[in-house]
C-alpha cells in the first residue's frame, strides 16, 4: 500500500486543530504519516500537536520559530517519508475517503499531481449534506495539459486539496 505524507503547518489554530487532525485520522487509506509543523504558535496549538504525537506513532511534530506557511511546508517536506505528499491547512477538514480517492486517481491515470475541489461550510451537517456537490478531480502528467474526470465524494475545505508524487 502506497504511503502518503500529510504535511500540516500549524500556527495559532487551537480552536480548529483537533478537528483537522481527527479528519485525517479517520481516512480510509490508513498508510500515511502526518507531519505537524508548529510554526511558533503562541497559543495551545503546540501542546495539541504533542498530545497527538503521544497517541499515534504515525504523527511527527516539529516545533520551530515562526517563518511562515511556505517555510513550514518545506520543513515538513524535508522529513517526508511517503511516496506521495499532501498539504493540509490546519483549519481545514477532509472527507474520510479523500486521500483514498486521490491516490487511486493518481494510480489509475499515472499522474504526477491530483487535486480535488473544496467546499466551504459553517457546520458539519452542512458539509455532509454537500458531499454530492464535490464530484470532480483533476489529474495530470506534468508534461500534459490538465484533464478532468468524474469522482464521487471527494472534498476538503480549501485549495490545498492536492496529492503530489515524490520522484
Amino acid at each position: 500500500m502506497k504511503k502518503i505524507t500529510i504535511i500540516i503547518p500549524v500556527y495559532n489554530v487551537e480552536n480548529y486543530l483537533d478537528e483537522c487532525i481527527q479528519s485525517v485520522l479517520k481516512q480510509t487509506h490508513k498508510n500515511f504519516e502526518i507531519i505537524l509543523v508548529d510554526d511558533g504558535s503562541t497559543d495551545k496549538s503546540g501542546c495539541i500537536c504533542d498530545a497527538y504525537k503521544e497517541k499515534d506513532d504515525r504523527i511527527q511534530v516539529i516545533h520551530k520559530q515562526n517563518g511562515g506557511v511556505s517555510e513550514a511546508r518545506n520543513t515538513g517536506m524535508a522529513l517526508a517519508k511517503g511516496e506521495y505528499i499532501a498539504f493540509l491547512d490546519s483549519d481545514d477538514l477532509v472527507h474520510p475517503k479523500m486521500y483514498e480517492f486521490l491516490l487511486q486517481a493518481m494510480i489509475d491515470y499515472d499522474a504526477d499531481l491530483v487535486s480535488c475541489g473544496y467546499k466551504t461550510f459553517c457546520d458539519e451537517e452542512e458539509l455532509s449534506n454537500n458531499f454530492t456537490d464535490m464530484h470532480r478531480y483533476t489529474f495530470s502528467k506534468l508534461e500534459d495539459r490538465l484533464d478532468y474526470r468524474a469522482c464521487k465524494m471527494v472534498a476538503s475545505c480549501k485549495e490545498t486539496s492536492i496529492l503530489l508524487k515524490v520522484e
